[in-house]
Parts: C-alpha cells; structure tokens; sequence
C-alpha cells in the first residue's frame, strides 16, 4: 500500500509547512496508521474511501480560513487538496480494479499474481511483476511519452520499488517473492535521487532549468523531467557497472545508500532543490 501511494513530492512545501512529514513519509504513516487498526483497506474499501476519510487516514486537514469581509471568515479548500484528490482518484480507480477483476485486496492480486507466474514453471521474475502491474493499474503504469524530440521513457518507479520490498521482505520464506533477476531493477527514479545526483554534479542540466527547479517552478507535463529521471538511471546503472567481485551493488542498494548518505548533512540536505510536478503520480 506505502508503493501505491508514494507520490505528490511536487506538494512537498506545502506539508511541511503543515507539519513534519513529507509525501512519502505522509504515505507510510497513512499505511502503518491503516495496519495498525487491524488490516489495511479491502478493494471495497479503496473503491468508495471518500475526501473526509483520506484526510482523517493522512491527519492532513486541506482546508483554509480566508476573510470574505472584516471579521467575516469562510473556509474553503486549499492547496493541499488538489494533493488528497490525487491519492483519492488513485485509492478509488485501484480498488475498483481489483473489485472487477475478483480480489479482495491490492494483497490478494499481488499473491494471485505470484502464483499464477509460479504455475507458468519460470523462473520468479521482478520484471514480468513490474510488467503486470503497470499494465493492471494506471497508478503503477509510469511512463513519458515521447515529446519535444525526445523518445518514450518507462519508469515505473512505484512498481519496481513494490518488487524490491517484497522481494527483500519475503523471498527468504516463500520462493515465489525470490525474483532471479531483482539486481536489475533500476535506480528510484523520483525526484529525491535526481536531486541528490545534481547536487553533487553527477547530473548537469541546462542553466535555464537550474533555476527553474531552484525557483520551485512546476513541470508539470513538461518533457524534460523525463530526461532527468533517465539522466539518473543511466548515471547509477554506470556507476554500478564498475563494481565487481564481492562489492557489487545493485542500482536500488546504490541510490537508497545515496539517500540514506545525503539524509546525515541535515543543513546541506534541507537545501537540497527537487524538481517539482504536482501532476505525476510517480513520485
């Protein structure tokens, strides 16, 4: 459920200034909150999960108090709602796919899915899960068309991430979570592992879109964000081609260690400028 809906970075300031969270630590504390009442949502559930319940879930009230006259107030949505929207079209179009289809749950699809590739006799496979999910749910399937003279670029981020846990989580206890060929999986390509690789100047972009992303500006439906996010998978897929022996590392351990790495210089990593895009829900 936290890969589902680990998006809406783009919403990133706007959070923080609400609190200490912000998207994907938002996602994970709306999914342990979910588990932590006994089960998280059955497709049912996801289908109809109304504003007011998301808001509840995420303890993110979108709401704001503007005057219409002196010592008149009236609230009205916010920002932030465009941001609870998101998770609720994703939350309700997903559950009503997995309700058509016959599953109970996102879970329940994921194990129907597993065993069905095991029935097939092949090898456990993180590609052909990624696969179906992107092509199962349009919130997995995470692609940039191509556009401006640039070629289509598949990411599918969300859904390569989902493989990566599960696989970790798993594949010790229960053989069909050990895909075979999970070391290809590529790098996170959201906007945190772009920013990092900037910053350190792995990644040279343009000076006009420099300040663009120093500025917050939004790219939304703008071409070039897929070319940072595949500037970054080819800069670790590099990267990771030089290792050998016993200290290879694979492209998902390399950027979670880049993060993880970027996270303990605190000032440098509260300065740290992420492209923004308030309409992908990729990252």
């Amino acid at each position: 459920m936290s890969s589902l809906l680990d998006f809406g970075s783009g919403f990133d300031p706007l959070l923080l200034a609400k609190g200490d969270r912000d998207a994907c630590e938002a996602a994970e504390f709306a999914t342990l909150g979910m588990a932590m009442q006994g089960t998280l949502p059955s497709a049912g559930d996801m289908a109809e999960c109304s504003r007011w319940q998301i808001s509840s879930i995420y303890g993110i009230d979108a709401s704001e108090e503007r005057e219409v006259m002196p010592g008149v107030t009236m609230t009205s949505p916010g920002p932030l709602a465009a941001y609870l929207a998101k998770i609720q079209e994703v939350l309700n179009t997903t559950g009503r796919i997995l309700v058509g289809g016959g599953h109970a749950s996102l879970g329940a699809w994921v194990l129907s899915e597993l065993e069905g590739l095991k029935a097939t006799n092949q090898a456990p496979s993180a590609a052909a899960f990624v696969e179906r999910l992107a092509e199962t749910f349009p919130a997995f399937h995470d692609v940039q068309e191509a556009a401006d003279g640039l070629p289509r670029a598949v990411f599918h981020r969300k859904a390569q991430q989902l493989a990566a846990k599960l696989h970790a989580r798993c594949a010790e206890k229960d053989d069909r979570f050990a895909f075979t060929d999970v070391a290809q999986l590529t790098v996170d390509s959201g906007d945190t592992v772009v920013a990092v690789l900037r910053e350190r100047g792995v990644i040279k972009v343009a000076e006009a879109l420099e300040k663009e992303i120093e500025e917050g500006k939004d790219l939304a439906g703008d071409a070039r964000v897929g070319s940072l996010r595949a500037a970054a998978v080819e800069a670790v897929r590099r990267v990771c081609a030089k290792s050998s022996g016993q200290s290879v590392v694979t492209a998902q351990q390399f950027g979670a260690s880049l993060v993880r790495t970027a996270r303990q210089d605190e000032p440098r990593w509260k300065k740290l400028a992420r492209h923004v895009d308030t309409a992908t829900v990729a990252y």
